[in-house]
C-alpha cells in the first residue's frame, strides 16, 4: 500500500514537470507574436487589425480583421473611351485606327487599372491585349511589361515600354511604344468617353 502511494505521488510529479516543460505561447502564425517554440497555446495571441480590401490604397496582406480604413483611388477615369491612334512603324509606315478602349480597376494585383484593347493588337487567338498600370491624379502610368497569348508563341510576344498618359475633362491622351517581335512602334492614342 505505501509502495503505490508513493507510486502514485511519482506519477503525478513527473506528470507536472513534463507539462512545466512544455513551452507555452501563441501558436497561431497568422498571429504577430507567434512563438514557433510553444507547444500549449496560451491564448495570448494578437493579430494585425487593418484594410482588408485588396483594391484599397492601404490594403494590408497581414490584417486578419477590418478596421474600416480602407482608401480607395480616384475613380473619375474609369470609362469606356472611343480614340483615335497614329502609330508609325521602323519603316516610317504611318497607320491609323479607331476603337473603344477600356480603363477599369484592376483585380485584387499589385496594379490600379487596366486598360483593354491596347493599340487595338490582336493575338494569333484573336483575343486583345490588356495592360496593367495605375492611376495618380490625372495620370494613368504603365510599367514596362512582356505580353504574351495564351499558347505564349513568339508571334504574341509584345513589349509594352514604360510610359505616361493622362486625362483632360473627359479625354484620355496616352502614348504608345511597343515592340512586336523585333519591330519597334511608336504612336499616340487620344479620345473622349464613349457616349
Amino acid at each position: 500500500m505505501k509502495f503505490s502511494s508513493i507510486l502514485s505521488v511519482c506519477a503525478v510529479a513527473l506528470a507536472f514537470s513534463f507539462t512545466a516543460c512544455r513551452e507555452q505561447g501563441c501558436t497561431d502564425a497568422m498571429a504577430t507574436n507567434y512563438n514557433p517554440q510553444a507547444k500549449v497555446d496560451d491564448r495570448s495571441c494578437n493579430y494585425v487589425i487593418g484594410c482588408k480590401d485588396c483594391l484599397a490604397l492601404n490594403y494590408d496582406s497581414t490584417a486578419v480583421s477590418s478596421d474600416g480604413s480602407c482608401e480607395y483611388a480616384q475613380i473619375d477615369h474609369l470609362f469606356t473611351y472611343t480614340v483615335t491612334d497614329s502609330v508609325v512603324d521602323k519603316n516610317q509606315n504611318v497607320s491609323r485606327d479607331t476603337y473603344d478602349v477600356v480603363v477599369a480597376r484592376d483585380t485584387c494585383g499589385v496594379y490600379n487599372v487596366t486598360l483593354s484593347n491596347y493599340a487595338k493588337i490582336k493575338q494569333s487567338d484573336n483575343s486583345i491585349l490588356n495592360v496593367s498600370g495605375y492611376l495618380l491624379g490625372d495620370s494613368i502610368y504603365f510599367n514596362t511589361q512582356v505580353l504574351l497569348g495564351p499558347d505564349t508563341f513568339i508571334v504574341d510576344k509584345i513589349t509594352v515600354s514604360e510610359t505616361r498618359g493622362f486625362f483632360r475633362n473627359d479625354s484620355i491622351f496616352l502614348p504608345l511604344v511597343y515592340t512586336n517581335r523585333f519591330d519597334p512602334f511608336y504612336g499616340f492614342m487620344s479620345g473622349s468617353i464613349k457616349l
